[in-house]
């Protein structure tokens, strides 16, 4: 009987470890997303048409008072992640005068922060897409076919010049504990799972293995035949070793490269 609950608690114990590594892995292979801050951002005037707004508090766009206004963002991609599916570029509107069309404008030429006015900025690119300005919060656009070289600039201005409207958002160095509202270039990856995937299956051999030598010798007749204690113990620790080694990997996942060598 005391031999029956003993292989019953092992048993039990490769079955809890088992389904959590399985649960580990479902959990993982969802999409996850990791986002990097402008490298740089301003805004030109075209009523201040030589001035700089590299240090202003805000960055606006549209048109106001008949003044128009543009919002010029740059991100590196130092961030993107292995595996990538998608990428989007995140702002956050915290004042709106009032509803107005915008676009968002592909920029190709390169342009310095602490130098462009609306008298020397580059010209608008492809056209990646229009949206409209109604209430706070955060806009998304998609840029994931316009990923190429090192980096994306980007300018968002009014649709039109014939209608009013504008929009302040936060700029870059101003985000304070507030990460997320700051222009972001947000990426959606899949995490590569092959290491840990090579983990679980090392778990998963060492488990069985070390149940049906236990079987075994517990059906052996022969008193010398019976496997030491000590033997099994030593399998159990071994097989509680290599479980840490699978949460460690599920724990130090990196988006950068394969959880084997992080």
């Amino acid at each position: 009987m005391r031999n029956k609950k003993e292989y019953m608690v092992y048993g039990l114990i490769f079955l809890i470890l088992a389904m959590s590594s399985i649960f580990g892995v479902i959990f993982l292979i969802q999409p996850t997303t990791i986002s990097s801050i402008a490298e740089k951002d301003s805004s030109v005037s075209s009523c201040s048409s030589t001035f700089n707004y590299d240090k202003r508090t805000n960055l606006v766009f549209g048109i106001g008072y008949l003044e128009r206004y543009e919002v010029y963002l740059y991100f590196n991609f130092l961030d993107n992640p292995v595996g990538w599916t998608k990428a989007e570029i995140s702002i956050y509107l915290f004042i709106i005068s009032e509803t107005f069309d915008a676009t968002v404008s592909l920029i190709n030429d390169n342009w310095h922060e602490r130098h462009i006015t609306w008298e020397n900025k580059p010209e608008y690119g492809e056209i990646i897409t229009t949206f409209t300005v109604v209430e706070k919060g955060f806009y998304k656009f998609d840029v994931t076919d316009y990923i190429k070289g090192n980096g994306i600039s980007i300018c968002l201005n009014a649709s039109n010049e014939y209608q009013e409207g504008y929009a302040c958002i936060d700029f870059r160095e101003g985000y304070g504990l507030a990460q997320q509202k700051a222009p972001q270039l947000i990426w959606t990856y899949e995490p590569d799972l092959t290491g840990l995937i090579i983990v679980i299956v090392i778990l998963s051999i060492i488990g069985v293995v070390a149940i049906i030598g236990i079987y075994k010798h517990r059906k052996s007749k022969k008193k010398n035949e019976l496997i030491p204690r000590q033997i099994k113990k030593r399998f159990l620790l071994l097989y509680i070793f290599v479980f840490w080694l699978v949460w460690n990997q599920i724990c130090t996942i990196s988006p950068y490269s394969s959880p084997l060598f992080v």
